[in-house]
């Protein structure tokens, strides 16, 4: 009689004790820091360099991703674009001057970072003009970075796809 009580005892035990979630037990990967684009290992196939930013540092705030990205552009010359994510399917809608709205969509899955943006015709804010799609990875020793950056529109399913890759500074 005392084995089969102290059988029970155990086994409400372990059904009581807090299991460990997978979401848990997996820690986003850290992309805090500085990172410099490596041409030599990124793919742009026929798309010209400047698709991808030649800088990044980010950082992460509480719920907030930030970005400072350093874009090079046709004519040479470097842009900073500063960019503060809300994390885990919030949505952001940036208003440019040129009134086109951005959604933009942050969260962490599998050990990534994923960001989706979708972009409104200039003046038409109820019309996509494109959609971007990045899955930000890191190497196993956590010094290269990779993103992988697909643009599709409307008509164009895939208008580009490129594979950036970063070099921690």
């Amino acid at each position: 009689m005392k084995k089969i009580y102290y059988i029970h005892v155990l086994a409400v035990l372990l059904f009581l004790l807090p299991a460990k979630s997978k979401s848990q037990s997996i820690k986003p990967a850290d992309f805090a820091g500085s990172w410099a684009i490596d041409y030599s290992q990124s793919s742009f196939g026929n798309i010209p360099h400047y698709a991808a930013s030649k800088n990044i540092q980010y950082s992460l705030s509480g719920k907030y991703i930030n970005l400072k990205l350093t874009m090079d552009t046709p004519e040479g010359i470097d842009t900073v674009d500063n960019k503060k994510l809300a994390i885990n399917n919030n949505t952001i809608d940036l208003s440019e001057p040129d009134k086109q709205k951005r959604n933009i969509t942050v969260k962490f899955y599998n050990n990534k970072l994923l960001i989706k943006s979708v972009a409104s015709i200039p003046g038409d804010t109820s019309t996509v003009q494109y959609q971007v799609s990045e899955e930000w990875s890191l190497s196993g020793d956590g010094k290269t970075l990779s993103i992988d950056r697909k643009v599709s529109t409307p008509t164009e399913p895939e208008q580009y796809h490129i594979i950036a890759v970063y070099k921690k500074d």
